[in-house]
């Protein structure tokens, strides 16, 4: 399976030093930031960087920033967006289909700047991911409050890959979770799931109590140079599939132009025939051409399917 980093820890090495694939999860305040234009500091910035300035937004909690969407279509690392804040309603929160709504907006925006992005929405609500197109699902199977009583597995609602988030502390009060709960947990993941996503943005990495829960993910994820081949492989992969699909897609563009000429001259060679007497020669030779335009007809329809 494939391991994240979604760890925000002081300290913590690079994620590529700890056999960790990169991820980008961009928090909900981040997300709903609007460029105020009154406030621009260089008005020859490009519109790209503009997500990134500083001291100069607004907020509006049911939509997402369009700009910030181009930004993270470029990234080469999945994404998921933490909307949660539409459903909190901080400014009047969006209901379960108006999320669904906006999460295929924004689906769109990202496709529509970079088709090879790869996206997906945080959260386990399957009302607010019912009929949203993602990449990947992103719920999480955080432990509430001791004590550990297992965990359900967590069912997709189409045949998209599963990245769930874990987090080695309870959510309740933020304490670390023991290390044979934790590696009960990071089993029932491995066992379960495509991929995770290791989250936790407390403590310091030098922590013992901390680096003991980190030698267990280590051990059950069998983290370091098997967690990045498999990564290589699935991103060469994907390249691989996306470069084919351009490909057929410009072949059939191709193709169907090809169509239209045997079409085009087929009627050419129709219209030549009046010339010619009539005969067995005449006969065949409209034959087929008529054959070719309508063999061509036939492919160009199947092709416009």
């Amino acid at each position: 399976m494939i391991v994240y980093d979604g760890l925000t820890i002081p300290g913590k090495p690079p994620s590529k030093e700890l056999g960790l694939a990169e991820f980008e999860n961009i928090t909900d305040w981040r997300l709903y930031r609007h460029w105020r234009e009154d406030t621009i500091d260089d008005p020859t910035a490009p519109d790209r960087y503009k997500p990134y300035a500083n001291d100069t937004w607004r907020f509006d909690y049911t939509r997402l920033a369009d700009d910030l969407l181009w930004v993270l279509a470029d990234k080469t690392h999945p994404v998921c967006l933490d909307d949660e804040e539409m459903k909190a309603g901080r400014r009047g929160g969006l209901i379960d289909k108006e999320m669904v709504v906006e999460r295929t907006r924004a689906f769109g925006v990202m496709k529509s700047h970079n088709p090879d992005c790869t996206v997906g929405f945080f959260g386990s609500n399957k009302e607010q991911l019912d009929g949203v197109p993602v990449d990947f699902y992103a719920p999480s199977q955080y432990l509430s409050k001791p004590p550990f009583t297992g965990l359900t597995r967590w069912i997709a609602p189409t045949d998209k890959p599963t990245w769930v988030y874990i987090r080695w502390q309870w959510e309740s009060d933020g304490q670390f979770i023991g290390p044979a709960t934790w590696r009960q947990v990071c089993e029932f993941v491995k066992e379960n799931y495509e991929g995770c996503v290791l989250w936790s943005g407390g403590g310091d990495w030098d922590d013992p109590t901390l680096r003991e829960l980190w030698t267990v993910a280590e051990e059950v994820f069998k983290l370091g140079q098997e967690n990045m081949q498999t990564y290589s492989k699935q991103r060469t992969v994907a390249a691989a599939i996306a470069q084919r699909n351009v490909e057929n897609a410009n072949r059939i563009v191709a193709a169907k132009a090809s169509m239209n000429y045997v079409i085009d001259n087929g009627q050419g060679s129709v219209a030549l025939c009046a010339e010619l007497d009539d005969g067995a020669e005449k006969t065949a030779l409209l034959a087929d051409a008529q054959q070719g335009i309508t063999d061509a007809q036939t492919l160009k329809a199947v092709m416009e399917k």
